[in-house]
């Protein structure tokens, strides 16, 4: 064994010339920096090298996922998906040392990552789990179509949310669930998520038990107003934040192809693009939107339609000036008369006509008064 490394030994120093060696030298040292920097890149402290991922980090060191590598999630469980998990490492790298890069990274989680061996393989054979007041079954959001839309892990559990990481995005939840529904409504139906609710009442001296009218098929939104606010819509402008062609917006009807691509091949987060439904009661607030009109007549249909010129009969519509000028109703209609018992109006009132106009206008407002009692 001796004799053979003499005899490398004789071969390097006699053999190859100084170029030669030098060459194999800084071929051998690459490799094994390489080696080295493959090793390290592996510990999620490396990827506090990019400043602007000390966000991200943060949130994954306070998660339930903070005993788990970045890469067991980011890269995907084959060698390919390690190969190409390294490529694109090293490209964030030298984009981030030339000054190239973009302070929002994108990141995509393969549904083979999450249901690895060890780590959520059993997940679709679990059943319904409870989160918070729904019980949510895996596999038939995973195995089959929603909605007619193939779904990944991360279409619910959002990769990249400030505070948190890896969490179910509620927003989500009811954007699938509500968009496109009458308002108050939801696919496939309530109580299909969860059953009546519990802390409706808690800890005050009069609570309410839903049971009741759940079992009797009572919708939410016979008693509650403003179930569900917001109706997800895409602006088209929306397109524009990310793609800067232009020619991107004739794609912008074909709704198919565009959750084929950003839901199903790609991951891109569902708010990037639609606005927020939120489900919920709201805070309830005198004067709020009630809706009156679903027990009681609309008394004032006649002078709303007139005051926005609409509801007329073979003519265009006509609204006011005063209504095109955002004028309320309160600023003509100043006298309050009757009490809390008897209720409260707001009648109209010369002075107010006077007040804006002139005086001028004092004997226009009681002629209209006198053309309304005839």
């Amino acid at each position: 064994m001796r004799r053979f490394f003499h005899n490398v030994a004789a071969w390097w120093s006699w053999r190859l010339d100084r170029k030669a060696r030098f060459a194999i030298a800084v071929a051998l040292a690459i490799i094994i920096l390489i080696m080295v920097m493959s090793e390290v890149s592996m510990f999620p402290r490396f990827c506090l090298t990019c400043h602007y991922m000390v966000p991200y980090y943060d949130n994954w060191r306070t998660s339930t996922h903070n005993q788990v590598r970045c890469v067991t999630c980011h890269y995907p469980p084959t060698l390919d998906g390690w190969f190409e998990g390294k490529r694109q490492a090293a490209s964030q790298l030298v984009t981030y040392m030339l000054n190239t890069y973009k302070t929002k990274p994108v990141a995509e989680i393969e549904d083979a990552s999450c249901l690895r061996k060890g780590c959520h393989d059993k997940r679709l054979l679990a059943g319904a789990i409870q989160f918070k007041p729904v019980l949510f079954a895996h596999r038939p959001h995973l195995t089959q179509l929603r909605r007619g839309k193939v779904l990944r892990c991360t279409s619910c559990h959002s990769q990249i949310v400030q505070g948190e990481h890896i969490t179910v995005t509620e927003t989500t939840c009811f954007l699938c669930h509500f968009k496109g529904m009458e308002a108050g409504e939801a696919m496939p139906g309530c109580p299909s998520c969860h059953g009546a609710p519990e802390e409706i009442g808690a800890g005050r001296r009069i609570g309410y038990d839903h049971g009741e009218v759940v079992s009797r098929g009572l919708p939410c939104k016979q008693c509650h107003y403003s179930v569900t606010r917001g109706d997800g819509a895409v602006p088209r402008q929306q397109c524009l934040s990310c793609h800067g062609e232009m020619e991107r917006l004739a794609f912008y009807d074909r709704s198919v192809l565009l959750h084929q691509y950003h839901v199903s091949d790609h991951k891109i987060e569902c708010f990037e693009c639609h606005l927020d439904i939120e489900h919920g009661l709201p805070e309830f607030a005198e004067g709020g939107p009630l809706n009156c009109q679903s027990c009681h007549p609309d008394h004032h249909w006649a002078e709303r339609a007139m005051y926005t010129g609409s509801g007329g009969s073979g003519v265009e519509e006509m609204p006011s000036l005063m209504f095109v000028g955002s004028v309320t109703c309160r600023a003509c209609h100043t006298v309050q008369i009757g009490d809390h018992l008897s209720g409260r109006i707001y009648q109209a009132d010369g002075a107010a006509c006077v007040y804006c106009h002139g005086e001028g206008y004092r004997s226009l407002f009681e002629d209209w008064g006198t053309a309304g009692r005839s």
